[in-house]
Parts: C-alpha cells; structure tokens; sequence
C-alpha cells in the first residue's frame, strides 16, 4: 500500500518473461519468478538495475546484478542480518543449517532497492523446518477482549439508539418560554 503520493509510481514487480501475455504473467507471478523494485528519487525508470542471476545450489546463494549495488543483505528470520557485502556485483552466500529462510534486499547508491522472494528451506535439504508456535492463552485474551470490546459498543449503540426514541417526536424536546412569549433578538 501506499500512503505518501511520492511514491505513486516508483514500485514495481519485475517479472523475466518471453512473452507478456496475460497466462504468462499470471504463472510468472503464483511461481513467484520476479523480484520487487522500489525507485530512488533519481532513478532513471528505463534504466533500471537488474538481476541477471540468481543460483541455488546446495546450501550456497549465488546472485549476479547489472550494476554495483551499495549493500547486498540476506535476512533471516525475525529480521535478522544473516551476512552484508558492500559494494559489489557478485555475492555469494552460504546458507546455515540454522536458517529457516533467507531474502536479499539490494541497495543501490541512488536508493533504489530491489527486494528478491525468500529462499525456504524443506526437510529433504535437512535445514531447520521451523514452525512458528501458537501462544493458545495470549489468543484466548486477545478473543475475549475483542468480544468485551464488541459488546460494549454494541451496548453504547443500544443506549444511544434507545435514548433517542423515547422522545414522541424521535428528537429532543424545543424549549418553551412562560405565556407562551418569545424573547426578542436584536
């Protein structure tokens, strides 16, 4: 989403297609075949830096860019930095077997930053499969403080609602003046 109007316009979703058909792009997107790009202020849109490779293999990421990006970081879980390089074209990067994923985030000296989807892990490569726990008594609070919540606006609506119906006319009464006068506005 975006909530400031300087960024209309300067994200995007890159997608390497052959074709740019509508069935092309929608497989392209569900197989998660792109990478997102978010624009610095001086940014050239038609010469956007690119992603000319990403490899796999094994436990070993190899990425291989257009240009010399400022800093190349892998994030791991909970926002962790896994490794940084600065000032390259190239990286490589050796997975742990403690890593339940990784996504790479790539600036660039203009600002600009290409966001790349996270490497998962499954049991077949015997990295970590990490299921992230339920806390069953903080969902069981914050259930029963919604449903308070709910029911006590519920109620204030039922007041106000029923408050205004007892006048006759469904508003509040006018004023009334003695012998029936009316004051005088100068």
């Amino acid at each position: 989403d975006i909530y400031n109007k300087e960024q209309v316009g300067r994200m995007a979703t890159i997608l390497n297609l052959d074709n740019t058909n509508q069935p092309s792009v929608l497989s392209a997107l569900k197989k998660g075949e792109g990478y997102g790009i978010v624009l610095g202020k001086t940014q050239d849109p038609f010469k956007l830096p690119e992603l000319k490779s990403l490899q796999l293999a094994r436990n070993i990421i190899q990425l291989k860019l257009t240009e010399k990006a400022k800093s190349i970081d892998f994030i791991g879980q909970n926002g962790k930095l896994l490794a940084s390089f600065s000032d390259c074209k190239n990286v490589q990067y050796e997975l742990k077997t403690s890593d339940c994923y990784a996504r790479t985030k790539i600036t660039f000296e203009n600002g600009t930053q290409i966001y790349l989807n996270p490497v998962f892990y499954t049991n077949a490569t015997n990295f970590a499969q990490v299921q992230n726990p339920v806390n069953y008594t903080e969902t069981i609070i914050f259930k029963i403080i919604g449903t308070l919540l709910y029911a006590a606006w519920l109620f204030w609506a039922w007041i106000f609602i029923s408050r205004g119906r007892s006048s006759k006319s469904g508003r509040y009464p006018l004023p009334t003046f003695p012998d029936n006068t009316y004051p005088e506005f100068n």
